[in-house]
């Protein structure tokens, strides 16, 4: 492996299929710090409400030395459980407030709770935008059996699919 990488875990590379995949439009990459400061302040993005950005800050002393020593253009291999799953062409490495992040996603930055604490202890202190690509999509088999019970049911109008998709479905539930 080479010196530029990061490693990321499973929730993160479900997470980022699903915007390769068109799940999470109008998201269609990860967003760079101008794009956060004006959710954060607006609530919008795209002409809709949007609560919080879609940024990849992993967590670990390695990545953020990593991420504070990354230029523009620079390329970093992404590793989960120790197998390379994809790169990313970095345009951006921007430090992100952590606290204000979870509460933006869960109402609270109260580290005593549950859901916050498992947050934090996920997401590092910097994040990357930039150019992704995925080796491999691991929600890929799941989009072509919901597309086969589809056309096997001849389904004309699909009401909405239903997912455990953290942290997205956390903001559903609220």
């Amino acid at each position: 492996t080479s010196e530029n990488f990061l490693y990321i875990d499973r929730e993160a590379i479900a997470t980022l299929a699903m915007v390769r995949e068109g799940l999470l439009s109008p998201i269609d990459s990860l967003m760079d710090k101008g794009e956060v400061d004006e959710i954060n302040k607006t609530g919008k993005y795209k002409d809709g409400i949007f609560p919080f950005a879609f940024i990849l800050a992993p967590s670990g002393k390695r990545n953020e030395e990593v991420l504070k020593s990354t230029k523009q253009g620079d390329i970093l291999d992404l590793y989960c459980e120790d197998k390379k799953i994809g790169e990313i062409k970095t345009e951006e490495v921007f430090e992100i407030d952590r606290l204000e992040r979870v509460k933006k996603i869960y109402g609270s930055n109260d580290i005593n709770h549950k859901e916050v604490a498992k947050t934090l202890k996920r997401l590092g202190n910097y994040a990357i935008s930039g150019e992704l690509e995925l080796y491999h999509s691991p929600i890929k088999e799941d989009i072509q059996k919901v597309i086969s019970i589809i056309d096997r049911n001849n389904a004309k109008i699909i009401v909405g699919i239903i997912t455990n998709s953290n942290p997205f479905h956390r903001v559903h539930e609220r």
